[in-house]
């Protein structure tokens, strides 16, 4: 509890726990139990920077001369601390699939990035995938005359309040919040999104709203061609009325 920063949700309902609390909880589930295997699927999903550390060091503890840890990870750097050994997957998504023998670390994550396996003479990837700086956009020519207002604003959900200041934003802009998980962020996107109301009712300002939430529970019965279609034509009647 005290690696994985649980002692301030204790007493809190688990349906009430954000998407990186839960993660947290879900890791803790597994690293109490006594067990000869330990595998994590995905467990730096949800977590912000502090939170992946937290939970990495906290795998790492379960290695011991009769334990084993089996891991999936994509984040690159919780994967370059965490790792002892890597095995690549390669192949088609949804099609198939395969995986190579372990490699070190350092050699694991080039193949993966290069797409290219040399000890078996095998490209599974046209191209090599590299990080570039982002180009700026200040000079491209955007427009940003429409404004969005929203004013201060609190919720209370249990024991947790979120204090929200007034604040604005515009046409042509990315905005990101960036913070520890249970602080508030993704309340706030839905009390934006008008999924969630504020305290005391405050106004908020009316918009075309298309959210992905944190959390995904789908609840469509039939394929993924139908639900789209559904979506795009319910979008297309929206925009005509």
């Amino acid at each position: 509890m005290n690696a994985l920063d649980l002692e301030e949700i204790l007493d809190r309902e688990v349906a009430q726990l954000s998407g990186g609390e839960l993660q947290r909880f879900a890791i803790a589930m597994v690293c109490v139990a006594k067990a000869d295997v330990y595998m994590f699927d995905e467990p730096s999903s949800y977590l912000d920077v502090k939170q992946r550390l937290n939970a990495a060091k906290t795998i790492r503890s379960l290695i011991a001369p009769e334990t084993y840890v089996v891991c999936v990870e994509h984040d690159l750097s919780v994967l370059d601390y965490l790792s002892d050994f890597i095995c690549v997957l390669y192949g088609m998504p949804s099609v198939y699939g395969v995986v190579t023998f372990p490699y070190s670390v350092r050699e694991g994550i080039n193949i993966f990035l290069d797409g290219n396996i040399p000890s078996e003479n095998l490209r599974f990837r046209e191209e090599s995938l590299t990080f570039r700086i982002a180009d700026t956009v200040d000079d491209l020519p955007l427009d940003r005359t429409r404004r969005f207002q929203y004013p201060s604003m609190s919720k209370t959900l249990g024991s947790f309040k979120l204090s929200v200041q007034g604040g604005q934003f515009t046409d042509s802009e990315i905005i990101v919040m960036l913070g520890e998980n249970g602080t508030g962020k993704s309340t706030l996107v839905r009390m934006l999104a008008g999924a969630l109301k504020p305290d005391n009712e405050q106004e908020i300002p009316k918009m075309s709203v298309s959210m992905k939430p944190q959390k995904i529970s789908p609840k469509f019965q039939g394929d993924v061609r139908s639900l789209f279609l559904k979506k795009v034509l319910l979008t297309s009647q929206l925009m005509t009325c």
